[in-house]
């Protein structure tokens, strides 16, 4: 196995919101685990909760300031700190010029992530 090296320049940007892009930087030659980068500004969603269906999601922030909002609780999230978050946990992302870099286990596709109205 070789080491695999994605530029930013080759990372496929998704603009799910105008409040949340995504850079996603592929499986990395693993269906295993593979990651993103996220800017948050906003609420997303503005209303109701995400979730990731088939994912544990480790979340560290690499830069600004926000909050991980979940139905039963929020978590303040500042540069240099890390939240895991479950699959199948609503949530929502409120942030400041928020970046965070999530991993996933196993590999995210954008078909096991849902939104809810509730």
């Amino acid at each position: 196995m070789t080491i695999q090296h994605i530029q930013k320049s080759s990372a496929r940007r998704i603009p799910i919101s105008p409040e949340f892009t995504i850079f996603e930087y592929g499986s990395l030659g693993s269906s295993v685990a593979n990651g993103s980068v996220a800017e948050i500004n906003g609420r997303y969603p503005v209303q109701g909760w995400g979730r990731n269906l088939e994912s544990d999601e480790i979340v560290y922030v690499v830069s600004g300031s926000g909050e991980l909002e979940m139905p039963e609780s929020v978590v303040i999230l500042q540069a240099g700190d890390v939240a895991f978050v479950p699959k199948g946990q609503k949530i929502a992302w409120r942030g400041d010029h928020l970046v965070v870099f999530i991993p996933c286990v196993p590999a995210w596709r954008p078909e096991q992530h849902e939104l809810l109205n509730e």
